[in-house]
């Protein structure tokens, strides 16, 4: 007995990916009534709970229509997707001790989803790129905004804690921004 109808992993990987740039909206509504310098962080709001609710829910439909897709394709893709966890789980652990370590970097949640959602997106581009709905030329051209994205997000990662509080809420926006712009453009490209 088949749960899932393979089928229908192509339109459930754009729509899972169509609610993870809308997860990035809501999560970069919240971050901007929470973390906006001069607001109190610790009072609760309904806008505050409305919005994070709503980007927790959206983004874990989007992650998980994303991954099942993902996983029941079975054209072969140029890089296996195992291989690219595998590089991308290494990479995390290099990333903590690097960040940690050489840059005083206290860890926070953001280095998994930053490098997790690089992953995501990488074998997202693979899958659709092998099933014939991403050409060669956007394919390369996904991997690479993928890859600026991740950096540009490490980047305000470090820096976060050293900035003064303007520029560190500003710095926190910028992933949300490159993350939900790559991702809703790899949507567009897609034929």
């Amino acid at each position: 007995m088949n749960l899932y109808e393979p089928s229908l992993a192509y339109g459930h990987l754009l729509v899972g990916q169509m609610l993870l740039a809308i997860c990035c909206v809501f999560y970069l509504a919240w971050w901007c009534v929470t973390f906006m310098p001069g607001i109190d962080k610790k009072k609760w709001t309904v806008p505050r709970i409305v919005f994070i609710v709503l980007a927790a829910l959206i983004g874990v439909a989007g992650l998980c229509l994303s991954y099942i897709a993902i996983i029941v394709v079975h054209e072969p893709t140029r890089v296996s997707n195992a291989t690219v966890v595998a590089v991308a789980a290494i990479a995390f652990i290099l990333l903590y001790f690097v960040t940690v370590c050489v840059f005083d970097r206290r860890f926070t949640c953001e280095l998994f989803l930053i490098v997790g959602w690089g992953a995501l997106e990488a074998c997202a581009a693979n899958v659709l790129n092998a099933s014939a709905h991403l050409s060669d030329v956007w394919f390369g051209v996904m991997l690479g905004v993928v890859l600026v994205a991740c950096a540009v997000s490490l980047v305000m990662y470090v820096l976060y804690y050293r900035l003064a509080p303007r520029k560190a809420f500003v710095s926190g926006m910028v992933p949300l921004i490159t993350e939900g712009v790559a991702t809703a453009l790899l949507v567009l490209v897609c034929q």
